[in-house]
C-alpha cells in the first residue's frame, strides 16, 4: 500500500492526497509546456541532488485509468527516474483542463529562471491556444500590468529579434524599444545598432522618436501632394468641361443654322413647285401673280416706289 501523509491545500485546486508512489506508475507528462530549451547542465545537477539527497518537495499528479500523469515537476521527475529512484512523493490533485494547465506553467515560472523570449512563448501558448484571458495569464506569471503589455508587444516581434532577446544580446527595454518602431528597415538598424555597438534602450527610444517624426512628416507632404494633385485635377476637369460646353455649344449653334439653311431652302423649293416665289423684301411666299420687280410682291414693289419717289422729293426740295 502507498504510504500517505498530509498536505496543505494548493489555492485554485483541489488536493485530494499527498503520498509516495512506484516511480513505475507514473505513465507520462500531461502537458509539454511550450519553454526554448531544456539546460542540460541544469537537468545533471539536479539528478545529482536527487541522487544525494532525495526529493526534497513532492511533485504534482493527477490521476488517471492507466495510472499517474506529471502536471508540475517534470524535470524532477526526469531526474528522479535517470537517477534510478524507485519511488518519489506526489501531490494527487483534481481539476479542470484549464486549471491543471495553469498549475503546469506556473511551475514552470516558480522552478525555472526562464527568459523573456520563454515568457512571451508562454502568454502566446495562454491567450491564443488556451484561451485564457489577459489578466488570468498575467497573475498565472506573476507580472505586472506595466510589463505584461510590454511581454504582449513583442508576440510579433520576428525571429530576429526573439533570437537576441533570447540569447541575451539585448535586453528587454531594449527589444521593446525596437519592436515599437513603425519602420522595418529602420527597427533592422535599430537592432544591429543594439547588438553590435550596445546602444541603451534610453538611446533606441530617442531614436525611434525621431524616426517617428520624420515618418509623420513625411506623411503630412504626401497628403499635402495629394491634395495639390486633386486640386490641380479639379481645375483641369474645370477647363475641360468649359471647353466641352463651349463646343457643344458652337455645335448647337451650327445645328441651328443648319435647320434655317433647310427651311430657307423649302420654302423656296415650295415656291418654286407651286408657282410661287419668296419676296425679299417682306419674306413671305407669294403667288407668281404678284411677282413684281426682282423678287418683290405687288405690295412690296409699291412701297418700294413711295419710298423712292419720297427720296427724290426731298432732293429736289433740297
Amino acid at each position: 500500500m502507498a504510504e500517505k501523509r498530509g498536505g496543505k491545500e494548493e489555492e485554485g485546486m483541489k488536493v485530494k492526497e499527498i503520498k509516495k508512489i512506484k516511480i513505475r506508475e507514473i505513465k507520462g507528462i500531461r502537458y509539454a509546456v511550450r519553454t526554448a530549451y531544456i539546460d542540460d547542465e541544469a537537468s545533471q545537477e539536479l539528478e545529482e541532488s536527487i541522487k544525494t539527497q532525495g526529493m526534497i518537495n513532492p511533485i504534482t499528479v493527477v490521476e488517471t485509468e492507466r495510472g499517474y500523469e506529471v502536471i508540475a515537476g517534470w524535470r524532477r521527475y526526469i531526474a528522479a527516474e535517470n537517477a534510478g529512484i524507485e519511488e518519489i512523493w506526489v501531490t494527487v490533485i483534481e481539476g479542470d483542463e484549464k486549471e491543471l494547465y495553469a498549475t503546469a506553467v506556473q511551475e514552470n515560472v516558480t522552478r525555472k529562471n526562464l527568459s523573456p523570449y520563454e515568457i512571451i512563448l508562454l502568454i502566446d501558448d495562454l491567450l491564443y491556444e488556451k484561451k485564457f484571458g489577459e489578466e488570468e495569464v498575467r497573475k498565472i506569471l506573476g507580472v505586472s500590468q506595466r510589463h505584461f503589455q510590454r511581454y504582449k508587444a513583442l508576440l510579433n516581434a520576428g525571429r530576429r529579434i526573439w533570437d537576441a532577446l533570447h540569447e541575451g544580446r539585448i535586453s528587454m527595454s531594449q527589444a521593446y524599444e525596437i519592436v515599437q518602431c513603425r519602420d522595418d528597415s529602420h527597427r533592422e538598424r535599430m537592432l544591429k545598432t543594439a547588438v553590435q555597438s550596445g546602444a541603451s534602450a534610453e538611446v533606441l527610444r530617442k531614436w525611434r522618436r525621431e524616426i517617428e517624426e520624420e515618418i509623420d512628416m513625411r506623411k503630412i507632404a504626401e497628403e499635402w501632394t495629394r491634395e495639390e494633385g486633386k486640386e490641380e485635377r479639379r481645375e483641369e476637369a474645370s477647363i475641360e468641361e468649359e471647353a466641352k460646353r463651349y463646343i457643344e455649344g458652337e455645335e448647337k449653334r451650327g445645328e441651328e443654322e443648319e435647320e434655317d439653311k433647310e427651311v430657307d431652302a423649302k420654302m423656296y423649293f415650295d415656291a418654286k413647285a407651286y408657282e410661287k416665289f419668296y419676296c425679299n423684301a417682306c419674306e413671305q411666299v407669294k403667288h407668281i401673280s404678284e411677282k413684281r420687280f426682282v423678287v418683290m410682291c405687288r405690295a412690296c414693289e409699291e412701297e418700294y416706289r413711295e419710298a423712292i419717289l419720297l427720296m427724290k422729293r426731298e432732293k429736289e426740295r433740297g
